[in-house]
């Protein structure tokens, strides 16, 4: 059974997020969203491009700093979300799967 979920920049191999399932890390909608305390945000900058989605709101992407240079759209925060998710407000969200950038795993 999974309970821990790492996120991982797939170039260095290092642990950019790490969490456990619903302790640090909310599952919602194919979304990994980790608690920021668990998150390496030294590696991460949040930008000032934004997605809006219908229902949970505005969010901020998050690019990948990497010794090549930046890997943009790797994650996103909302600050501002709609009633019904203040639960991942604050939270970095991670896609389900590997992708540019980065890699999942979960133990």
């Amino acid at each position: 059974m999974t309970n821990k979920v790492i996120i991982r920049d797939r170039q260095t191999d290092e642990i950019l997020a790490e969490g456990v399932l619903d302790q640090d890390v909310i599952v919602l909608e194919g979304t990994y969203y980790f608690d920021p305390r668990c998150v390496r945000l030294d590696k991460l900058t949040r930008t000032a491009r934004t997605y809006t989605c219908p229902y949970k709101g505005v969010s901020f992407w998050i690019d990948l700093d990497t010794e090549d240079g930046r890997i943009e759209n790797v994650a996103w925060v909302y600050e501002d979300v709609k009633q019904g998710y203040e639960h991942i407000r604050g939270h970095i969200g991670f896609y389900m799967r590997t992708m540019r950038g980065i890699k999942v795993e979960t133990v």
